[in-house]
């Protein structure tokens, strides 16, 4: 496995600061945020929460139609037990306990947020991370193909794992 390097503070915040002038779409997070934590267990809002963070920024995948909000209420309210685990959890308690609840919440998430164009079916794991993320972001971090390429972790084979 690859050394990963950790930032100094000093790095940190300068990155952060760096971040908040380039990133134009903060405020989706944000409100995604307050929609999630204030209205945590009433289903439908935390889909709209899920909803109003990925149709901002996944608009490339979600441009030609949306996830189906009725399959991810359904998804949210199978896993709100496993969610609730994870709810108010820092990724640095993460054990090898975990990794099956992960899965199987990665593989009910990415099915759950697929986008269905014609005949095609496209599923993200990059949407899958973002959502998973705003439930519980301090366990599950953001991640995407840039991040993954920085440190080695490529995904396409076997996203949830």
């Amino acid at each position: 496995m690859n050394d990963i390097y950790i930032p100094t503070i000093k790095e940190l915040i300068n990155g952060i600061k760096e971040y908040d002038k380039r990133e134009k779409r903060e405020i989706a997070y944000k409100v995604a945020t307050i929609l999630i934590s204030k209205f945590w267990g009433d289903i439908s809002i935390m889909s709209y929460g899920i909803g109003v963070l990925l149709l901002t920024w996944n608009q490339a995948l979600y441009r030609y139609g949306s996830f189906n909000f009725e399959r991810l209420e359904k998804c949210i309210e199978k896993n709100i037990d496993r969610l609730n685990r994870f709810k108010n959890r820092n990724i640095l308690t993460l054990s090898k306990r975990d990794e099956k609840d992960i899965e199987i919440l990665f593989e009910e998430f990415i099915g759950s947020l697929k986008v269905t164009q014609g005949n095609i079916e496209k599923k993200s794991p990059v949407a899958t991370a973002k959502a998973l993320h705003i439930l519980a972001p301090n366990f599950f971090p953001l991640w995407d193909k840039k991040i993954s390429k920085a440190y080695g972790c490529y995904y396409y084979n076997n996203p949830a794992r």
